[in-house]
């Protein structure tokens, strides 16, 4: 409940330097939420956008996107709700053992190859269940060919449905990734109980549009050919990048503070599908002011960060071997020094940890940009 004398604060533009504000959030659990431990975690985002604001470590680097607040325990509560008290606007009823299928819902209808999306499945228990079932989804292409499947528990791994109760009616919500090789086309959802024979077939269906693939390296102003891992695994190799404006002759690129450089990255996916990445891997692309040894000193003056592609080629989505382009524009600052800066890029986790490359996570150094007044 916030103190008596609160008021909101005003919209975050007419924040001054140095000024506090109080944010006060009432929060409910959903209805059917199964017990368990949750963490409670801020995310600060812009709202036409929908960008988060990324968090900042002791030393000025950036770090995730969110920031723990706590963990809070949610109980059983005393009396489940029941079917028509959840305002549910269509009922599905499927039976699949002992548990029926109220409902099962798609954040999304349209998607790309490595894509996530959100199921959520409502169940209610009719009887007792005698042992602790999986739920399979499956995704079906327009012939009837299984495309991709999704195992998980019913709702999570700590609330096995051997502890539930006649009557109890809980909400599963499971993030999946869709799989890279995934084709065009429509395609349909199936759910069934595991184990058990039954299975309900699903009125959502899902809209799957393939990117255009590359499989012969674009040609680049530099060359690079640096390779990233995550934990000795390899996931991609930067190529190469060009630049707009070019390159001059003596490898500096020199710009005037104020001006805008177009830096067009070439990856190469190397992660296969024995080992498919599920993690949205972020890209960085930071101008830092050199030492006199032209090594990088100092925090950003300018950089770019993003998914690949502005957005539109996640790192889930890559086939081994596919060439990705991936274009960033960096701004310099009306009131950068003169002087050399050096152009790093790399990838990073959405928890911000970065990917090694040649043993550092540094990044790759992409070449020495000389900024002088306009």
């Amino acid at each position: 409940i916030p103190p008596r004398d609160f008021r909101e604060p005003p919209p975050t533009y007419a924040w001054a330097p140095g000024q506090y504000a109080q944010d006060s959030h009432t929060i409910a659990t959903v209805p059917g939420a199964p017990p368990g431990v949750y963490d409670l975690e801020l995310v600060v985002f812009n709202r036409e956008t929908f960008a988060t604001a990324r968090t900042l470590n002791d030393d000025g680097q950036l770090g995730p996107p969110s920031l723990g607040l706590g963990q809070l325990t949610v109980t059983r509560p005393q009396r489940s709700p029941t079917p028509d008290e959840m305002a549910l606007d269509r009922r599905l009823d499927v039976q699949l053992g002992p548990l029926r299928l109220l409902d099962a819902r798609f954040d999304r209808a349209e998607a790309a190859p490595g894509d996530p999306f959100l199921a959520t499945w409502y169940w209610l228990a009719d009887e007792q269940p005698p042992a602790d079932f999986t739920a399979r989804l499956s995704l079906l292409d327009g012939v009837g060919n299984v495309a991709a499947t999704f195992d998980a528990p019913p709702t999570r791994e700590s609330h096995p449905t051997s502890d539930w109760h006649p009557g109890d009616l809980w909400v599963g919500q499971h993030p999946f990734h869709l799989p890279a090789r995934l084709g065009d086309g429509a395609h349909v959802w199936r759910l069934s109980l595991h184990p058990g024979d039954n299975e309900a077939a699903l009125p959502d269906t899902l809209h799957v549009t393939a990117p255009q693939r590359a499989f012969a390296p674009p040609p680049v102003d530099v060359p690079l050919d640096a390779a990233f891992e995550d934990a000795g695994a390899l996931l991609a190799t930067l190529v190469g990048a060009s630049f707009d404006p070019l390159p001059a002759a003596d490898d500096l690129h020199p710009l005037e503070s104020g001006q805008l450089l177009t830096v067009t990255l070439v990856w190469r996916a190397e992660a296969d599908d024995t080992r498919p990445t599920h993690t949205s891997y972020r890209v960085f692309l930071h101008l830092v002011p050199s030492d006199p040894h032209g090594r990088p000193d100092g925090a950003p003056i300018a950089q770019s960060d993003a998914v690949p592609d502005n957005w539109r080629r996640p790192t889930t989505g890559w086939i081994a071997q596919e060439y990705i382009t991936d274009p960033h524009v960096l701004s310099i600052p009306t009131d950068t020094p003169p002087g050399d800066y050096v152009l790093l890029a790399g990838l990073y986790d959405p928890d911000g940890a970065r990917l090694t490359t040649h043993g550092e996570a540094g990044g790759a150094p992409l070449g020495v940009i000389a900024i002088q007044s306009p």
